[in-house]
């Protein structure tokens, strides 16, 4: 991964976690890219554009813990070669809608009392818990990069 591939990756980030509620997006610096512990990859075409970026944990090489990628043709390339036993967390950004499975787009969740979220400033959350009470889908979390690599 060099300096020039992380915009590409911000956007291609983006682009995943698009329908999520909540989550951290990672930003245009090296360091929130590579994290100790874990296969960090962008993969090229044989023109040597990006085409994908893949993370898995270092110690468990059939994990795919992250795919990021350009096209879903990419992205069915890239499961087919590294045949992982399981991708580590259910997607249901870009990749489920365009890559694997529609179905696995549509997350659902059950409203509870449970704190999950907790504003930190006065009314942050009102927007949201008011369309979730007029019947807006729950959504789900984007987990920080460091959680899935572990």
């Amino acid at each position: 991964m060099q300096i020039e591939d992380l915009p590409w990756l911000v956007e291609r980030l983006k682009a995943e976690s698009a329908p999520i509620d909540f989550g951290l997006q990672r930003g245009a610096t090296l360091s929130e890219w590579r994290l100790s512990g874990i296969d960090a990859i962008v993969w090229r075409n044989k023109a040597g554009e990006r085409v994908a970026y893949t993370m898995r944990p270092s110690r468990q090489r059939d994990k795919l813990a992250l795919l990021l990628a350009q096209d879903a043709e990419m992205a069915r390339q890239l499961i087919y070669t590294l045949r992982p036993k399981e991708i580590e967390h259910h997607p249901s950004g870009w990749l489920a809608k365009n890559a694997i499975d529609p179905a696995w787009a549509d997350a659902h969740a059950e409203s509870s009392e449970a704190a999950m979220a907790i504003p930190l400033q006065e009314g942050a959350l009102d927007d949201y818990l008011a369309a979730v009470e007029a019947g807006r889908s729950i959504g789900c979390a984007g987990w920080p990069l460091p959680f899935l690599a572990h």
